[in-house]
């Protein structure tokens, strides 16, 4: 009878041990129509070298939940534009990705974002060439692209084009206004107007 007693409490010993390295955080985030809804869920393990990992899910009213992205290596930021849920993940200088969910459209997503125009859902972001690209966000074709060597904009090109950009985003009207450096290392801003067109 007492070794009985002696393993069942050895075993749960072993499981608080196990739950107290793990620790399994939820949050849902719910659109402002309450159309949809984001769960995060992250498992922080102390005894690894990846604290914490992360899996998100989305979930279009009383449908099955859709899985995003799993064991992520940290944890994203989620926002909405309008009832499009922005869930942004950082990997370190340079290196992110953000990803859109809307309940009709559907899934899209792109490296180095740097604004959306929640009006038009015209999109800026970091090209492969190392310019800016502009495309509507759920559409794949590219509006117009500012390259590097751009002789119209001069950017100093001593660094990358996110290095040098002071300020970048869309005003009310649709246009994009970008304040950087330029090749004599002077601030200068332009205005690109309506860069995804119609």
């Amino acid at each position: 009878m007492i070794q009985k007693w002696l393993l069942l409490l050895i075993s749960l010993l072993c499981f608080s041990s196990v739950f107290a390295k793990q620790n399994r955080v939820n949050q849902i985030y719910t659109s402002p129509d309450n159309g949809m809804a984001i769960t995060e869920s992250c498992v922080e393990n102390k005894e690894s070298s990846v604290r914490l990992s992360c899996h998100y899910s989305y979930q279009i009213k009383e449908k099955k939940p859709v899985s995003l992205i799993d064991d992520f290596p940290g944890q994203g930021t989620i926002s909405w534009l309008g009832n499009i849920a922005k869930i942004h993940f950082n990997c370190g200088s340079y290196c992110n990705n953000t990803v859109f969910v809307d309940a009709y459209k559907g899934e899209d997503s792109e490296n180095t974002v740097m604004d959306v125009d929640s009006k038009s859902l015209c999109m800026a972001y970091l090209s492969d060439n190392n310019g800016i690209s502009f495309r509507k966000l759920f559409q794949k074709q590219i509006r117009k692209t500012i390259s590097p060597n751009d002789k119209k904009f001069r950017f100093m090109m001593s660094f990358s084009i996110l290095a040098i950009i002071q300020e970048s985003q869309f005003d009310t009207r649709g246009n994009y206004i970008i304040t950087y450096m330029n090749q004599e290392e002077e601030e200068q801003t332009k205005t690109i107007k309506n860069p995804c067109g119609q």
